[in-house]
């Protein structure tokens, strides 16, 4: 059903009034919202204007009719009260308004992007299309103006758009916020008020290692990206050598033209446009005596490009001061998850060259926990044998392998052991054959056999997968072992494995990050990163790493989480085992 969106009124811009006003105000929530004009504050973005609304009424106030001293006393003033400000990506607006007025964030905050992913992991969470959902086309008129207006003028700054339209635009965006916010946070809070506190307790951590970011060390940035410049200017001469002439590495067309038209390599498949394919796992599949040479070399030079293009490069113009500042999204994932972006610092290579050009302020200490999903697994699934492995300090990838091979535990290989380990994270997946075969590089029947002894010698997690997904496709959803709700699409509802068990690690890791924050906040040290399963700590004393151990393992599970700690001085690519 779609609702009817409150009108407020708009406020008249003296500044005094309007803080009066809200100070006074008599609804739970004001809300805020910047207008920016850009979307990266360590990238020189900044705030031309600020909208909020309480009670009935909305305002949007602009730095250049308004004043910008006047906002930042302002703000100043109605952040320094016992208010609850609500934002649609909080650390966005966080950012823009420090970084613009010098004003810090308030104390307590409410994130409507985090309560609309509490409330339905899978819509989509903007402010317009949520809008939409609830109020209809009403919610998202003003955006639409605005982007024709963007189009038939071809500009990008929102400050250069008219103040007439901006001001209905800002405080549309800001009413909808703080609707939304009363419509939803009642419900989502009573479902689970202990993620919902999770969630906004972790918008000020978040926010504080954003703004702190990790140190790069800017030399060995730059001399690594020359190094794989050169690297690449060789393997173009390498396949100089072999084809005889300039090869453009970086066309599909033309180093398909070559493979296939001028070697007659034979097409396996072909791309929509009836091309020949040249992505990485077709070209792996070529068996010629020159253009499998010629493919190595291909390979590795797009290896070189993207560390250089993808990571390298931006890393430097990216960098404040010899720091870049990654964003933590809390909705980033369906899963609940944490994911990085602008920079991806949980998408680094596990390259020691590319991890070592972050440097500690003090020396880094990296908490990781061991095989933290297939401990989840165990423990959901009850499965008996797994959890006395764990128990025992069992090699549970070693295990799985004698039970894949039918051979004693003593007897199995490393690469056994490594064909084990990819079945036991496949499972959690619910890896089919053919997947499965490509990743131990076996054939189907094999890895048909391989997954039959595994259902055999682990019976409870084959009960477990089955009924989860069957769950999934009956009720469209299934919920993790803090009840964070996860829908799922009945087309697919082999993904509730997976959602289980990969929630649950996320609030696991969510939980750890606001517990070791807290403290960190009373001893000292600080987060510089987390990446899945681990966190990469900064400037704290080794007499602190039994607690944080303690904080990160304590968990009510069939078996201990464990979790192991490596030390660096030098960098994250140095670390060693304690």
């Amino acid at each position: 059903m779609v609702r009817q969106l409150p009108s407020y009124t708009k406020s008249q811009t003296d500044i005094d009034v309007i803080r009066q006003a809200i100070l006074q105000s008599k609804d739970e929530y004001v809300a805020v919202d910047t207008e920016t004009t850009g979307l990266s504050w360590d990238a020189g973005a900044r705030a031309f204007g600020v909208a909020i609304a309480w009670d009935q009424q909305c305002v949007f106030l602009r730095n250049d009719r308004d004043g910008l001293d006047n906002i930042t006393r302002l703000l100043q003033a109605i952040f320094e009260s016992d208010k609850t400000f609500v934002y649609h990506n909080a650390e966005f607006d966080m950012h823009m308004i420090r970084e613009s007025y010098g004003v810090e964030p308030p104390k307590k905050i409410i994130d409507t992007m985090r309560v609309a992913h509490l409330y339905h992991n899978r819509m989509s969470h903007s402010l317009k299309d949520w809008g939409e959902a609830v109020f209809g086309p009403v919610a998202s008129y003003h955006e639409d103006v605005i982007d024709d207006y963007k189009r038939q003028y071809r500009i990008k700054d929102y400050s250069r758009i008219p103040s007439n339209m901006m001001d209905d635009y800002a405080t549309n965006d800001v009413v909808l916020t703080k609707t939304l916010a009363e419509l939803f946070v009642p419900t989502v809070r009573e479902n689970n008020s202990q993620l919902f506190n999770l969630e906004m307790n972790l918008i000020p951590i978040i926010y504080g290692m954003e703004k702190e970011g990790i140190r790069l060390d800017i030399e060995r940035t730059d001399n690594l990206r020359r190094d794989m410049i050169l690297e690449k200017r060789s393997i173009e001469d390498e396949i100089f050598e072999i084809v005889g002439k300039p090869l453009e590495i970086s066309s599909s067309q033309k180093l398909g033209d070559y493979l296939y038209g001028r070697l007659g390599v034979p097409v396996a498949k072909t791309t929509a446009s009836g091309r020949p394919s040249t992505a990485k796992e077709d070209l792996e599949n070529i068996n010629h005596p020159i253009g499998s040479k010629v493919v190595s070399l291909v390979l590795k030079w797009r290896g070189l490009d993207k560390l250089v293009g993808t990571y390298l490069e931006p890393f430097l113009k990216k960098q404040q001061n010899g720091r870049i500042h990654p964003r933590w999204n809390a909705c980033g994932t369906v899963t609940g998850r944490l994911s990085s972006s602008e920079p991806n610092l949980q998408n680094i290579p596990k390259d020691d060259r590319m991890r070592g050009i972050f440097i500690p302020d003090n020396h880094f200490y990296d908490m990781d926990y061991s095989q933290m999903e297939l401990r989840i697994m165990a423990h959901v699934s009850k499965q008996r044998s797994m959890i006395d492995g764990f128990n025992n300090n069992t090699d549970l990838h070693r295990m799985t392998a004698a039970n894949m091979f039918n051979i004693p535990f003593d007897k199995v290989t490393d690469k056994q052991r490594s064909m084990g380990k990819r079945v036991n994270f496949g499972v959690i997946y619910c890896i089919g054959p053919g997947t499965l075969a490509k990743n131990l590089e076996s054939s189907v029947p094999a890895a048909k056999g391989f997954l039959a002894n595994f259902w055999k010698a682990y019976p409870e997690i084959k009960r477990y997968v089955d009924n989860t997904i069957s769950k999934g496709e009956k009720d469209g959803e299934v919920k993790t072992l803090f009840g964070r709700r996860l829908r799922v699409d009945r087309e697919r509802p082999y993904v509730a494995v997976n959602y289980v068990v990969q929630g649950t690690a996320g609030d696991c890791m969510k939980i750890s990050l606001y517990r070791a924050h807290k403290y960190l906040k009373e001893n000292g040290g600080k987060i510089r990163n987390t990446v899945h399963d681990q966190m990469l700590f900064d400037d704290i004393d080794e007499s602190q790493i039994p607690e944080i151990h303690k904080i990160m393992e304590n968990f009510s599970f069939s078996m201990p989480m464990s979790v192991d700690v490596l030390h660096s001085e030098k960098s994250w690519g140095d670390l060693v085992e304690v």
